[in-house]
């Protein structure tokens, strides 16, 4: 059996559309989920704290801090050593 030209475009859109069709209701689900997540801490379902979660949310967020200004500190030196080279 041949297809025609006509026939094969027909059949290639209908395929496109069907993916597109996929990939919105793939991404309405991803939505529906985080939105489920996003409730915690809410009024009939409050986040409760303790004292040794808190420090220890504490201590990462400051350890990712030094290791940003490491990191900052770092590509200030390599520029200046690079400076100096092209000199």
């Amino acid at each position: 059996m041949r297809i025609s030209q006509r026939q094969l475009r027909r059949i290639i859109m209908e395929e496109m559309a069907a993916h597109r069709r996929q990939q919105r209701l793939a991404e309405s689900r991803r939505r529906r989920s985080n939105r489920r997540q996003l409730t915690e801490g809410t009024a009939g379902n409050p986040i409760r704290i303790t004292s040794g979660y808190l420090n220890s949310l504490i201590k990462e967020e400051y350890a990712a801090y030094q290791r940003r200004q490491q990191l900052a500190e770092s590509r200030r030196r390599q520029r200046a050593i690079q400076s100096r080279r092209r000199r």
